[in-house]
Parts: C-alpha cells; sequence; structure tokens
C-alpha cells in the first residue's frame, strides 16, 4: 500500500513541479506528466509521449454490485481502480432453481399423460413434467431407414391407441457426416471453455465440440502480518484475469493480549456461580472467568407419616436459602391399597386391547390394567377357478371378525382351451377337403383341422349323369370311331319335353338337326341326304339313342374303374387313370384312359375316354337354351289329308339307286311335290 500512495504523490508533485518541457527533446527532465489508462494498466505520459510508471490497475476491495444474481440470470459487479479513474465489470453466476417436491395436478389415462409440477423456492417459477400413461394397446413400430440426416430405427411397439412408444425400437446407426474443418466460435478463457464447429458438406449438420479453458495468470498475495486484534497472513496467490483464488494464504495466530486486574461483575451465592472479568490494554479485548458457589446453610427436613394415598420419610437436610436437598430423606413405603377383584370394563377383541379396573376400598383411588388383544377367527375365503383367459385363485383365509386378510390367494395358472365347440365352416367336397373350426366356449380362441376330401364312388359315378340331372340342360360331346376314320361333335338338348340333337359331321364339316317333341320328328338334310348316323338308329328318339350311347353306355360302363383313378387337383380338380382294363360303350373289354370331373355337389361336369378303338369326350354340360321347333317342310298325310295345311293328297313312294323317293299329289290339281325330309341314303 505504501508503494501506490509513494506513486500517487511523485505524480503530483511531477504535475505541479514540473512547469514546462520541451517536447522535442525527450531527455529534458521538465516533464508535464498525467494519469492515463487503458484496460489493462495505468501510467504517466507527458505531451511529449514520454511514459512512466505503467503498471496494472489495482482494483479496491469496496465492489459495487450493479445486479444480484437470480435464479437465471447472472449478476453484475463493478471494480474500482484506486489508482485511476478505471471501472471493470464482473458477472456473477446464476443462482439456479431450487425447487420443492413434485406435486400431481392431471392424472394419466391410456391416452393422455398426467402432469406433475414443482415451484421454485426461490423466485415461484413452476416446472412441469409428465407422468407416464397406463397400460396400451401394443403395436409394431414401423420400421425407419437411416440416413445421413437421422438414425433409422428397427423392432420396437408403441400403443396403437395413443401411439405412445411401448419399448423402444433399435437404434440403426446414421450414416457418417463428411465433416468440414474445424472453426472456432467462441474462444476460450480462464474462467469459461470455448467451442467449435464443424459442418457437414452433404446435409449441412453441425457438430459441436468444446476447447479446453487458458491457464490462470498468477500473482501473488503481499505478507500481512498479525496483530493484537487482527489474524495476518503469508503466502498464497490468485488469478489476476479472473480472482481465481490458486492458492490459500496461510493463517498466522493473533498475538497475545495486555490485560489489566481482575474485576467481579456477579457475586456468586449457593445456586450460582459469579463472574469477573478484565480488559486488554492494548485493544480494549475483555476476558471472562466464573468465581465458584458460596457454600449451603444446611437445615433439618421436617418427619412426614406415610398413609394409604402418599408415602412419608424421616431423617435429611436441605439448604435454607435455595432449598436444594443436602442429605437425602429416608421414604418411608405407603401402606398400600386395599383393592377390590379386577373388573372388566371393555373387552378385548383382535384389533384393540381389552381394559380391567379395580378400586381401594379405603381412599377410593383407581387402578386400571389393558387386556391383550384376542387372536384373529381364521374364515376361508372364496376360490375362483381358473379359466382360459382369466387367472383364478385358492381360497385363502380371513378374520371373520376385522376382515383382515390372513393367508393371501395364490394365483392359479390359466387352464387349458375348452375347444368343444365344433363348426363345419366348408364341408368336404369330391373335390377338396373340408375345413372343421374348433372354437374354445370360454374365450372364443378358435384352430381349424382339415376335414378329408370325400372318396370317388362308383354311385357317385353312377348318380352323376341319371337322365333326369340332364332335363333342361344341354350336353356338348365329341364321339369318334377310329375302326371306321370317322368323329363328330354333338349336341343334344332336353327341355320342355322337346329333345334336340345336332351332329357336326368332322368328316364333312356338314351340319345335320333333329327335333322330337314326342308326336312329330322333323330332320334337317344336307343336299337332300338324311345323315347315315340317324339312319344307324332308325328308332324314333335320337336324343336318347345317343344319350345312351355317351353317358349310359360310355360314361357308365367306364365307372367299372373308378377304384383306379387318381385325383389331381389343378383346374379345379379331376380324376385320371390311364392304362387301365375297362369296358367300352359296347360293353366289349379293353384297355383305355379315362379322365372325370365332378361339380363339388358331384354332377357331372367333363368325361373323356380313348382307346385304340374309340374317343369319347364331354366338353360341357350347361342351361338349355329354348328350343324352337322350325315349321314342317313337308306334308303330313292322315287318312288322305294334310292335318298340317288341310289339303287333300295321295303319297307315293318308289325306290331309285337304293334311295327311297317320297311324293305327294294333289287330289285336285294334280300337281307333285317332292319330300326331301324323308329320303334315306347310305351315301352320308
Amino acid at each position: 500500500m505504501k508503494k501506490y500512495v509513494l506513486f500517487i504523490l511523485t505524480s503530483i508533485i511531477l504535475i505541479f513541479s514540473l512547469t514546462s518541457c520541451d517536447t522535442t527533446d525527450i531527455a529534458n527532465e521538465n516533464h508535464n506528466y498525467e494519469i492515463k489508462y487503458d484496460e489493462h494498466v495505468h501510467y504517466n505520459e507527458c505531451d511529449c509521449v514520454k511514459k512512466e510508471n505503467e503498471e496494472a490497475h489495482i482494483f479496491s476491495d469496496a465492489i459495487h454490485v450493479i445486479s444480484y444474481p437470480t435464479c437465471t440470470t447472472e449478476g453484475i459487479e463493478e471494480y474500482h481502480c484506486i489508482v485511476c479513474k478505471y471501472t471493470e465489470q464482473r458477472t456473477t453466476p446464476a443462482l439456479g432453481h431450487k425447487y420443492g417436491n413434485w406435486e400431481t395436478i392431471t392424472n394419466p389415462t391410456c391416452i393422455s399423460k398426467g402432469q406433475a409440477k414443482r415451484v421454485c423456492e426461490l423466485c415461484g417459477v413452476e416446472e412441469f413434467k409428465d407422468i407416464d400413461l397406463t397400460s396400451h394397446t401394443i403395436a409394431s413400430n414401423d420400421e425407419v431407414e437411416a440416413t445421413c440426416t437421422q438414425t433409422g430405427l428397427t423392432g420396437g411397439t408403441h400403443c396403437s391407441v395413443c401411439h405412445e412408444e411401448i419399448s423402444p425400437s433399435t437404434v440403426v446407426s446414421m450414416k457418417d457426416h463428411n465433416f468440414g474443418p474445424w472453426t472456432t466460435v467462441d474462444e476460450p478463457t480462464c474462467t469459461s471453455i470455448g467451442s467449435a464447429e464443424r459442418e457437414c458438406s452433404v446435409c449441412g449438420h453441425k457438430e459441436y465440440k468444446t476447447l479446453d479453458k487458458l491457464p490462470h495468470t498468477v500473482t501473488y498475495y503481499n505478507d500481512d502480518p498479525s496483530t493484537c486484534i487482527h489474524k495476518g497472513h503469508t503466502g498464497g496467490s490468485y488469478c489476476s484475469e479472473c480472482n481465481t483464488i490458486l492458492e490459500e494464504r496461510t493463517e498466522l495466530e493473533l498475538a497475545s493480549h495486555k490485560y489489566g486486574e481482575w474485576i467481579t461483575t456477579d457475586e456468586p451465592s449457593c445456586t450460582q456461580i459469579g463472574h469477573a472479568k478484565r480488559e486488554c490494554e492494548i485493544c480494549g479485548n475483555t476476558e471472562y472467568k466464573e468465581l465458584e458457589k458460596l457454600p449451603h446453610t444446611s437445615v433439618a427436613y421436617t418427619d412426614l407419616e406415610a398413609n394409604c394415598q402418599h408415602e412419608g420419610h424421616t431423617g435429611g437436610t436441605y439448604c435454607s436459602v435455595c432449598n436444594q436437598e443436602l442429605t437425602p430423606y429416608t421414604t418411608i413405603s405407603k401402606t398400600g391399597h386395599n383393592y377390590t377383584v379386577w373388573e372388566q370394563t371393555s373387552a378385548p377383541t383382535c384389533i384393540s386391547i381389552g381394559q380391567e379396573r379395580r378400586e381401594c376400598t379405603v381412599c377410593g383411588h383407581e387402578e386400571f390394567r389393558d387386556v391383550d388383544k384376542t387372536a384373529h377367527i381364521p374364515t376361508p375365503g372364496e376360490a375362483k377357478a381358473s379359466t382360459c383367459k382369466e387367472h383364478g385363485h385358492t381360497e385363502g383365509s380371513y378374520c371373520s371378525f376385522c376382515h383382515v386378510e390372513l393367508e393371501a390367494p395364490e394365483e392359479l395358472p390359466y387352464s387349458d382351451h375348452n375347444y368343444s365347440i365344433e363348426t363345419i365352416t366348408k364341408e368336404a367336397t369330391i373335390n377338396s377337403e373340408g375345413v372343421l373350426t374348433h372354437t374354445c366356449s370360454v374365450c372364443g380362441d378358435s384352430y381349424t383341422t382339415p376335414i378329408a376330401r370325400k372318396e370317388l364312388t362308383q354311385l357317385i359315378w353312377a348318380n352323376s349323369f341319371k337322365a333326369s340331372e340332364f332335363k333342361n340342360h344341354f350336353v356338348d360331346f365329341y364321339y369318334a370311331d377310329k375302326t371306321l376314320n370317322k368323329s363328330y361333335d354333338i349336341t343334344i338338348i332336353y327341355k320342355d319335353n322337346i329333345k334336340y340333337v345336332k351332329l357336326i359331321d368332322n368328316n364333312t364339316s356338314k351340319v345335320y338337326e333333329y327335333w322330337y317333341n314326342g308326336n312329330e320328328i322333323i330332320e334337317s338334310c344336307v343336299d337332300g341326304y338324311r345323315h347315315k348316323a340317324f339312319i344307324d338308329m332308325p328308332d324314333t328318339d335320337m336324343y336318347l339313342k345317343w344319350f345312351d350311347l355317351v353317358l349310359n353306355n360310355g360314361v357308365y360302363f367306364a365307372s367299372f374303374a373308378y377304384d383306379k383313378m387318381e385325383f389331381k387337383d389343378e383346374y379345379g380338380g379331376y380324376f385320371l387313370a390311364n392304362g387301365v382294363e375297362t369296358k367300352n360303350y359296347k360293353g366289349d373289354t379293353e384297355t383305355a384312359s379315362i379322365g372325370i370331373s365332378f361339380s363339388d355337389d358331384e354332377k357331372l361336369t367333363g368325361f373323356n375316354y380313348s382307346s385304340d378303338k374309340y374317343d369319347i369326350s364331354v366338353f360341357e354340360i350347361g342351361t338349355a337354351p329354348t328350343i324352337t321347333i322350325p315349321a314342317a317342310t313337308h306334308h303330313h298325310i292322315v287318312d288322305g289329308k294334310c292335318d298340317v295345311c288341310n289339303e287333300e293328297y295321295n303319297t307315293y313312294s318308289q325306290t331309285v339307286n337304293n334311295i327311297n323317293l317320297y311324293y305327294y299329289a294333289h287330289k285336285n290339281n294334280k300337281s307333285v311335290e317332292f319330300d326331301y325330309s324323308l329320303l334315306y341314303s347310305n351315301q352320308a
């Protein structure tokens, strides 16, 4: 301190004693100095630019507080240099919030979190936090592919109702960024770290890191010797930039006081000590001491006789000044109460003690005592059987008086499912398996088992092509006699009691048709000829003949190979046998390949028979269209009169070149008509 005072005095002397200087000669000693400063040092400077006595600022111990720190803001203190007018402001750290206990203000639900708050005891600011949700409906999280800017996610679950995460997804690491060089953002000091950043050239993502603090600027304290009233210090150092203490100073012991004589301030007595004091002649410090108590004044106790209600005593002494007992008296025991027998005033239970009372017959004194609690009364609880969807439990036990649980029920495991409900959810057919669903009668859980596909039997085969099944239906089939090298595509229809046959001769590509309504037959001819296939079947019902040939004979005789058929599940299902011995439509035994298919309701839908002699194939079976019989192209003579046109005709026949020709001769005009529809020929 003396050094700084000397500096100030020297500066003042220089200012007043040096009235002028030669600004052209810096060596001239007559300078006009003035105190100047910057943010680091102060110094004396002359107009001639000469500087002297430059040194660091010396700040006063008196600190001016501009603003005090709060929970969230820093404080500001101002320091003044005691030499120059320089001032410096420094911040003090924020206090930080001092919160109380959390208090629930909103209870959580399944779809919204609850909320709790706590209040800062210093500033009253409120802080809130969420309370976890209740149970959720668990669903799998969507997967997210990792990118340069974010991590990916896989797995994990969330609540499908409120979308809260139940179990976290596994984080898939982000792709690496392409960072540039580090750039300093905040320079470090001796009290705070700095920061630097670098940026990804691909996505612009920034990465930050801290820079270590700078080292302190070490400054050593001056020694401070002890005095009588002030402890001195020695050693120690601090940072001149931030005032942080780097090495603590060593505190020295106080110097001894120089005391005067003791003066009594409080006289002692037999109950309390006295006091005296003496004073330091240098600093005025006062020292105190206790004075011992005075002896007691002894007096004897008056004897007291014992009775039923209190004890007696004899002998003993006490101090007549403070009444303190000096020697104890001898206690004479009470004469004792003459009590009645114990009487219950409240009965004990398993949850509360009871009480008994008795009374002295001499003085009426009452005495009470507790009666221990009784034992609990065990009572079995109600057991609950487990089901497949709910745990059951054992009966346990409880006290029937106070209902406290004595033995906790034990949880029972789930029972097995009771799959007693069986439902055919899909009937088995000849083409596919069925499905049998087994359902638990308690919880509705279910599983399925297959029902075996129906086996092909000869009866199913035979029933599938009964004539009644084909009424009001059409059948398209192919017939080939390989021995004659002839083949036909044929359609037969039976609807509304009308039978229809259409025959396409694949050798000639000619089409022949046949209608029969049970009364009249109409056949179409080509170039005046009937087809030989119709001639080979002279019976009037061509439909029945073809039905018998293909279905009643061809399909039926093949049914004897039913046990050799192998089921194929493609194309909706069909049966196939190759190279089996069977009978053809004529009843002759031969080797053939047979294929057949049925609808799920066991109706014939397709058939193929192939041997060295014959091919028969049923291509399609469907609902028959409406059949319209064309107008007759010939007269229908009954007793010399046509019942179609009501004209009178005579009929004639003639055989020419093995062809039977039919004529009509009108009775009145004698005209002759030729009837092609009644031709018979072996040429077609």
